[in-house]
């Protein structure tokens, strides 16, 4: 009966021994599931974002197809322009910008013109187109129009007929 005895306490050692290196595998395998349930979490979450950015990239994608589509359709209906041009000359728009298109600046350039001659003997046309432009100046800095000249004529111009 000791020898059965030994013999079943060599077989209890034997499978606490193999169950020791059991439960290290076990551990081992719990260690490498967490490792690859980090893993899969992560690569869960990349896989979210790059789900999130190519339906983002889809949704550009859709808008700038309806962009170009409206841009070809807008091509498409663009009128030659002489033929656009002609309606314009046509309609009552350009008559009324005709109209007033330069009338001030005939009138500015006719003051300045009227005051650097009356006053000046020495005037040419290089000296009013400077005074012309110093008046432009002016009135951009909004100083004002010029005034009209009124005061005597110099000799140099013929005198202003009397009236009868």
């Amino acid at each position: 009966m000791a020898e059965s005895a030994s013999l079943a306490y060599n077989e209890l050692k034997d499978a606490r021994t193999v169950i020791a290196d059991k439960d290290t595998e076990i551990g081992q395998l719990r260690d490498q599931i967490i490792v690859k349930d980090t893993s899969l979490s992560g690569l869960n979450k990349h896989l979210s974002d790059v789900t999130t950015r190519a339906e983002s990239a889809e949704k550009e994608v859709f808008d700038l197809k309806s962009e170009l589509a409206e841009l070809r359709r807008q091509m498409s209906a663009v009128r030659p322009e002489p033929e656009v041009i002609e309606e314009f000359k046509r309609s009552e728009e350009y008559d009324k910008a005709l109209a007033n298109a330069g009338a001030p600046e005939i009138v500015r350039c006719w003051l300045v013109a009227e005051r650097h001659i009356k006053t000046d003997p020495k005037a040419n046309w290089d000296s009013f187109v400077n005074e012309f432009i110093k008046a432009k100046e002016y009135i951009e800095l909004r100083l004002g129009d010029p005034e009209p000249f009124d005061g005597p004529c110099p000799s140099f111009l013929p005198p202003n007929a009397p009236e009868p």
